[in-house]
């Protein structure tokens, strides 16, 4: 602080080493909180300073000066208690959440969009292609079984599956150039 001088002489830094012990454990008292103390006791010295030439009585300074910060205290609290306090961790949690509740749903969408873009393209396959593929896709059937059921040779389940993997993901590339799907 600046060497100040009132009126009087007084040296306003002196007033401030003098009280400031002082008004601090009144501004904790008041406010339970050291931190918010600490901003207490600063607004407090500037009322104080600002009004300083209204003090009649020099002697009551310690007074006056003890009054500005029990006032400004119970200011401070009520500022507080207006204000609305969102813990971080629930403002972590809830982005995190809502931040993973969208990706679930972009990756439904996603999904969603591919199964169209794949069934349009097994229309779009030969009977004996699109059998073989239903089978696989659809029922969740094994290659023998397919291969029984239709009564093919083992190897020629493998090459038409082969195939109509192959002309799915032609037609989808074709249809969306950005779309990477391994065969």
């Amino acid at each position: 602080m600046n060497e100040a001088k009132t009126e009087e002489g007084i040296c306003f830094e002196a007033v401030y080493q003098q009280y400031y012990q002082r008004m601090y454990l009144v501004s904790v008292g008041i406010t339970k909180d050291r931190c918010l103390a600490e901003d207490v006791v600063q607004d407090a010295f500037i009322k104080a300073y600002k009004h300083f030439d209204k003090l009649r009585d020099h002697d009551k300074l310690g007074a006056w000066l003890t009054s500005i910060a029990y006032r400004t205290a119970i200011d401070a609290i009520r500022k507080e208690k207006k204000r609305t306090f969102v813990p971080l961790e629930d403002v972590y949690l809830t982005s995190q959440e809502s931040s993973s509740e969208e990706r679930i749903v972009e990756k439904q969408v996603e999904y969603k969009w591919t199964e169209e873009q794949i069934k349009r393209q097994v229309v779009l396959l030969s009977p004996k292609l699109r059998k073989v593929f239903t089978l696989k896709y659809q029922n969740d059937w094994t290659d023998k079984e397919i291969a029984g059921s239709l009564r093919l040779a083992l190897g020629t389940v493998k090459a038409r599956l082969y195939r109509a993997r192959k002309r799915v993901k032609e037609g989808m590339e074709q249809t969306n150039p950005t779309t990477n799907i391994s065969a």
